[in-house]
C-alpha cells in the first residue's frame, strides 16, 4: 500500500494522447506536495512502528535508551530503587486478610502509622522508583533523553538521572 507510484500511476491512467513528457511533469510538480505529504506518513508510520517495539520493562527501556545514543547494551542501565514498604493496605472482609484497626492516639501506646496520598511524597525522602545511570563522558539533551523515559515509564512512577 506504501509502495505508491506517482509517475507509473499518472502514466497508466492518462490517456495515451496526453501521455506526453510534458504534461507528465507538470502533473508531477502538481503532485508533489501529496508525494511530500505520503513520505511523511511513511516516515511517521516507520517511526512509530520502532517506538512500539519497546515498552516500560527495564531492559527494554535499556535497550532504547543504548541505542538512541548508539551505545553498547549495559552502558546506560536502570536500578530499580529499593523501598521499605511499611505501608498499610485496607481490605474488604471477604478477601480473608489481617483486620486493621484505627485508634486515636490517646487510646493506645503502639508507635501511629501516618497515611498518605500516593502522589504526596515519602517521609522517607525516596520519591524516586528507578535511577537511569548515564556515563559523565556521554554527551546527551538531557530533555531529549527524559522525554525518551517519559514515553515508556509507567504513570506515577519517579525517576531520577545521574552519571557514572
Amino acid at each position: 500500500m506504501y509502495e505508491f507510484d506517482f509517475k507509473n500511476t499518472i502514466k497508466r491512467l492518462l490517456h495515451p494522447f496526453y501521455r506526453s513528457k510534458k504534461n507528465i511533469a507538470w502533473l508531477m510538480v502538481l503532485l508533489s506536495y501529496l508525494r511530500g505529504l505520503k513520505q511523511d506518513f511513511v516516515d511517521f508510520k516507520n517511526r512509530t512502528q520502532y517506538n512500539i517495539s519497546f515498552n516500560s520493562q527495564k531492559l527494554s527501556m535499556e535497550a532504547r535508551l543504548n541505542q538512541e545514543y548508539n551505545l553498547v547494551m549495559g552502558t546506560i542501565y536502570i536500578e530499580t530503587v529499593s523501598t521499605n514498604d511499611d505501608s498499610v493496605y485496607l481490605f474488604w472482609l471477604s478477601e480473608n486478610q489481617r483486620p486493621t484497626y484505627t485508634y486515636w492516639i490517646s487510646e493506645t501506646n503502639v508507635q501511629p502509622i501516618y497515611t498518605r496520598w500516593i502522589s504526596e511524597p515519602s517521609p522517607t525522602g525516596t520519591n524516586i522508583e528507578f535511577i537511569v545511570y548515564i556515563p559523565n563522558n556521554l554527551i546527551v539533551d538531557l530533555n531529549r533523553l527524559k522525554a525518551i523515559i517519559n514515553l515508556y515509564k509507567l504513570a506515577g512512577k519517579r525517576y531520577a538521572i545521574q552519571t557514572y
